[in-house]
C-alpha cells in the first residue's frame, strides 16, 4: 500500500499490508514513521515487480515467501576459488 509521507504528504512510501489492521476508516500498520519514511524508494506511479516487493518486505522484517505464498528466492551461489 502507498502512504503519503513527507512535508504536506508530498512523497509516497510503500508499506506491506501483511500485519495491517483496519480501525474504522483507517489502516494501521505495525511500523513507526521513521521505518516507513526510510524505506527503499520505489516510484509510486509504477507497479512493483516481485523483487521490489521482496526488498520492501525484507526491509520491514517480514518473510515475503511466508506472507505471500510466493516461492522463496534461491540463495546466491557460493564463491569459488
Amino acid at each position: 500500500m502507498a502512504v503519503s509521507t513527507g512535508l504536506f504528504g508530498a512523497s509516497q512510501s510503500f508499506v506491506p499490508l501483511a500485519e495491517a489492521t483496519l480501525e474504522g476508516d483507517n489502516v494501521r500498520v505495525p511500523f513507526d514513521k521513521d521505518k516507513v519514511t526510510d524505506a527503499p524508494r520505489v516510484d509510486a506511479d509504477l507497479h512493483l515487480d516481485v523483487e521490489q516487493e521482496r526488498e520492501l518486505y525484507r526491509y520491514h522484517g517480514l518473510d515475503f515467501a511466508a506472507v505471500t505464498g510466493a516461492a522463496p528466492t534461491k540463495p546466491a551461489p557460493a564463491a569459488t576459488r
